[in-house]
């Protein structure tokens, strides 16, 4: 972290306020600038007093802390000492022009409007609830749309079938275990969670289990 004394003298170098100053003007005055519309199409304009680019360096060296960024206290006023404030990015984000609708024409109104934080980005964003509802609806939709086609597929009719079946695959046409057992009859045990299991292969390990245990059979 840099000391006390060179943030001082990165506050107090004009470069910075410099450039500050000529941004300011171009989004104001010139209409080939991207943000023109935003400012200077709206009628926004810099304070007479400011345009003097020393004057306007002056007031940012008496204003300014490291990591701020100049805003307007009314969205719709000039550039001018009276309106013009250095404030943190949240600060700067929540004092944003509003839509007045969304993207899809719904009217952004208090009881219409959820403020969210996004991943990327620490600043909160407004959403529109009822885009947001009609998405998640979306969203349902098309999971229950995938879950029928898969049943259809399967020949799964909405009775829950054991799991041997349900997981499919090479595991549900097997007759035999891995030792070579039949899975029928009465060598056939079905768990209460629906897998198949063996009798004669568990009987095996329950006698390898007591000559490990107590060195002979139980």
């Amino acid at each position: 972290m840099p000391s006390l004394k060179a943030q001082r003298e990165r506050v107090a170098r004009p470069g910075r306020h410099r450039n500050r100053w000529r941004m300011m003007m171009d989004r104001c005055y010139n209409p080939e600038n991207k943000n023109y519309r935003n400012y200077g199409g709206r009628g926004i304009t810099v304070c007479d007093e400011w345009h003097d680019p020393s004057v306007f360096i002056e007031w940012c060296q008496g204003n300014y802390r490291e990591g701020l960024e100049i805003d307007r206290r009314d969205n719709d006023g000039n550039y001018e000492p009276g309106n013009c404030r250095f404030v943190t990015r949240s600060e700067n984000c929540l004092n944003k022009r509003k839509m007045r609708f969304c993207k899809r024409g719904h009217e952004l109104t208090p009881d219409n409007v959820l403020l969210t934080i996004g991943k990327a980005s620490r600043h909160p964003q407004r959403q529109c609830r009822t885009c947001r509802q009609a998405r998640t609806q979306d969203e349902v939709e098309s999971r229950r749309s995938k879950r029928k086609k898969v049943a259809e597929i399967s020949g799964n009719t909405g009775r829950r079938k054991p799991a041997w079946i349900r997981v499919g695959g090479v595991n549900s046409v097997k007759t035999h275990c891995p030792k070579g057992h039949p899975y029928d009859g009465e060598n056939l045990y079905v768990s209460p969670r629906g897998y198949r299991n063996c009798r004669a292969c568990a009987r095996e390990q329950r006698v390898q289990w007591e000559i490990r245990a107590y060195g002979k059979r139980a």
